[in-house]
């Protein structure tokens, strides 16, 4: 699941997203908090978003942990400040974090 693919809430380097995405079964985009959400209550395997705020994202990550998923930045941190997000449900969050290649 992802945010916006294009425009100011997207990527800087959507090439990284598209290619990453090209690996999947099935996408499905929604805005905000949505897609992390989804992942929390296993509905999706995991979910990307990118240039968010940190009252966007303080929440999502303890919901996340608390459901038994993963949540970091898109270098892989443990954090709520870079603004990317990465939430998955723990099996694979590495390959992900490891695809987008530390995405900013």
């Amino acid at each position: 699941m992802h945010g916006s693919l294009f425009g100011s809430e997207a990527s800087d380097e959507p090439q990284k997203v598209l290619s990453l995405l090209e690996k999947t079964f099935r996408q499905r985009g929604f805005g905000d908090y949505v897609p992390h959400m989804m992942v929390a209550m296993g509905l999706a395997e995991f979910a990307i978003d990118f240039k968010l705020k940190v009252w966007d994202v303080a929440a999502l990550k303890i919901i996340v942990e608390e459901a038994g998923g993963q949540y970091t930045d898109t270098a892989g941190t443990s954090s709520i400040y870079s603004g990317n997000i990465v939430s998955s449900n723990g099996l694979f969050h590495n390959d992900v974090v490891s695809a987008l290649d530390g995405l900013c």
